[in-house]
């Protein structure tokens, strides 16, 4: 099945007629990328898709708990001229023939004073109008498109998160398998056996029984009406538990685009630039120590060098000053001494001039010149304490830099936050949707629970009905025949039980295998899920990690979650063996980079033969846009037009963002 074309006469947000081509011609290129900002229409392009084929069976975004004619009455657009509205659908269906076959449906309705809408349904079969499936349109769509599988290849991106959830999956696995095994029409038959059972036991009791069958009855029927009726509340509540999820998640992201929050966090930033500032503080004054210190003198060091020289030198020059005196006079001493106790005038001749050879010479430069005059000083102490300090001051100066960089980045943080009085509407907007997410969801858990009482009151009553309707009366040939169809019942039941059983349990490995293959193509984390079962008996699925321990749910990240719930989508439609497009709002949801590459490369390409993505601008662009590219057989942007109060297609998708 594949679709061609959808059109949309003045249905919500578009006024006027809207044709978009669908179809793609090329395998290859299976993907239809339509791109759109918040508002301007995607979830009413799959609403129209919807409700094109199921009417009011359709499960609509914005329905609540609207009537069937109030729904057609609000989705015609306020500023249309005529109070008419229309929506219409083609598509080619291919039943094992040589050529496929085009089908086109067209609701429309009108509304007039003091009526409610009603609709009219027309239906094309290739081209010629066909009074048949007009008229039955509603039952003949499921055989292309059973309404209970349509959750497989209709849904929000941002929703279907939920799936993954326990108690969700298992319902969601049933109503799936049931639907894909046409096991829904065993699970009929059985409750008809149930009905032809007790109808022939009834005419097996006395007035006695009779009577405390009837009351059981009526009280059974009651109950059941009780349920049911809660069951009805209960998805009012989940209606509106979705809607108010889906108003919260617009408003998480007005909230964000606003700052509004991490105002939680303007307390912390501000004692965090307060502790920088105490830092920095500190450190300056350190510095301003050092400054006071030796370490000014690092500015002339070369000068310091040059006197450490010029000391050493008038040192020894002056210590030689002082020896040479006496040297000299203990040289002359010696002389004289030495002379006194010779009398040979040629020897104390030669004497004396060994003595003047043997005289101290200048070994220093007499013109040296001592301009210090200073004591001796430990420069190299000095040298040292300022090597010591110049690394400190250093230290300082890096750290100084890294709390000014991280004073910068806090300011920045401090700037983007607004005043609380700015924002104030969204804060109490976001607190008012939370109550009333918090209200709904008690509402709910009260219904099921109330609901779960009247399944045991149910199970009780039951159990004393058939127990009444097996007890045995008079062997007349009547009750004889009675009870040989009865016993032919069971046995009939009890094989259409087994042969219900039989085809779940074949089929659940099928499917565990397709959910395992499908989650392991998208997954980032390869040790993540090692396998999964599912339980024929509740379908709950249990998780297994690489070493075979249980992993709960709750321990996958959102995105993961989504991921894993779109494998169970993709594991079901494909176990389906129906070529069915696959229509997605808000394709990437919350997923982080890695995971909307492989759902780039690996799903939407591979998802379906068709395959309609609604995009906003934050989900498919750049990289991901090209990435997609060669799989895209058309492009379209939704743009509301301001001037023709409408949103309007227009050829090709959103301007990429760089």
């Amino acid at each position: 099945m594949i679709l061609e074309e959808l059109k949309l006469n003045n249905f919500g947000i578009y006024k006027g007629m809207h044709e978009i081509s669908l179809d793609s011609s090329d395998p290859l290129k299976p993907v239809i990328l339509i791109g759109a900002l918040n508002g301007a229409g995607k979830t009413t392009f799959l609403d129209a898709l919807q409700l094109a084929l199921y009417g009011k069976f359709a499960k609509c975004s914005n329905r609540g708990r609207l009537s069937y004619s109030a729904f057609l009455e609000k989705n015609i657009n306020h500023f249309a001229a005529q109070k008419t509205a229309s929506v219409t659908i083609r598509f080619r269906h291919n039943d094992n023939t040589f050529k496929p076959h085009v089908y086109e449906i067209e609701r429309s309705w009108e509304k007039t004073d003091k009526k409610d809408c009603k609709e009219k349904i027309t239906v094309f079969y290739n081209g010629v109008h066909d009074l048949l499936l007009s008229e039955n349109w509603d039952e003949i769509v499921n055989e292309f498109i059973p309404q209970s599988l349509s959750e497989l290849f209709f849904f929000d991106g941002e929703k279907i998160e939920n799936i993954a959830d326990p108690k969700r999956s298992a319902e969601f696995l049933k109503t799936g398998i049931e639907a894909l095994l046409g096991l829904e029409n065993l699970s009929q038959l059985s409750n008809n056996l149930k009905v032809i059972k007790r109808r022939k036991q009834e005419k097996l009791l006395n007035k006695e029984d009779n009577y405390e069958l009837l009351t059981l009855k009526n009280n059974l029927e009651q109950l059941t009406t009780n349920r049911d009726k809660l069951h009805e509340e209960l998805n009012t509540r989940n209606i509106e538990l979705e809607s108010v999820n889906g108003e919260l998640s617009l408003l998480e992201n007005e909230l964000t685009s606003s700052g509004a929050d991490k105002l939680s966090l303007r307390k912390e930033i501000e004692k965090k630039i307060f502790d920088l500032n105490q830092q920095r503080f500190e450190i300056e004054h350190s510095q301003l120590k050092l400054a006071a210190s030796v370490l000014p003198l690092k500015l002339v060091s070369d000068l310091i060098n040059k006197c450490n020289v010029q000391l050493k030198a008038e040192i020894k020059f002056n210590q030689y000053k002082n020896a040479e005196k006496i040297i000299i006079e203990h040289q002359n001493s010696l002389m004289e001494a030495i002379l006194s106790v010779i009398t040979d005038s040629k020897i104390k001749k030669d004497i004396c001039d060994v003595f003047d050879r043997n005289n101290v010479s200048p070994a220093m430069d007499e013109n040296f010149y001592c301009y210090l005059n200073s004591p001796e000083i430990n420069f190299d102490f000095i040298k040292e304490k300022l090597k010591v300090e110049d690394k400190e001051f250093k230290e300082f100066i890096d750290k100084k830099a890294e709390i000014l960089e991280e004073l910068a980045f806090c300011h920045q943080k401090m700037a983007i936050i607004p005043n609380l009085d700015d924002v104030k509407h969204l804060i109490e907007k976001n607190a008012l949707l939370n109550e009333k997410k918090n209200t709904i969801t008690n509402q709910t858990n009260t219904l099921n629970d109330e609901i779960n009482i009247l399944n045991g009151k149910l199970d009780t009553l039951t159990r004393k009905y058939e127990s009444l309707l097996h007890k045995s009366n008079s062997e007349t040939f009547e009750h004889e025949r009675q009870h040989e169809i009865i016993n032919h019942i069971d046995s009939l039941q009890t094989i259409v039980n087994e042969f219900n059983a039989q085809m779940v349990q074949e089929n659940i490995k099928r499917l565990e295998g397709r959910i395992k293959s499908k989650f392991d193509q998208l997954k980032r984390k390869d040790s993540l899920i090692e396998r999964l079962t599912i339980d024929p008996s509740d379908f709950n699925i249990t998780l297994y990690t690489h070493d075979y321990q249980i992993l709960s749910a709750d321990r996958l990240s959102a995105g993961e979650r989504q991921l894993f719930a779109i494998s169970i989508l993709w594991g079901l439609a494909d176990c389906s063996g129906k070529e069915l497009p696959t229509i997605i709002d808000t394709p990437m949801g919350r997923l982080d980079g890695v995971h909307r590459t492989r759902l780039i490369k690996n799903y939407f390409p591979r998802a379906a033969s068709q395959v309609i993505l609604l995009s906003t601008d934050e989900e498919i662009y750049g990289k991901y846009y090209d990435d997609l590219a060669p799989a895209l057989a058309q492009q379209y942007t939704i743009i509301y037009s301001e001037e023709c109060n409408s949103s309007e297609f227009h050829k090709g998708y959103l301007k990429v963002k760089k």
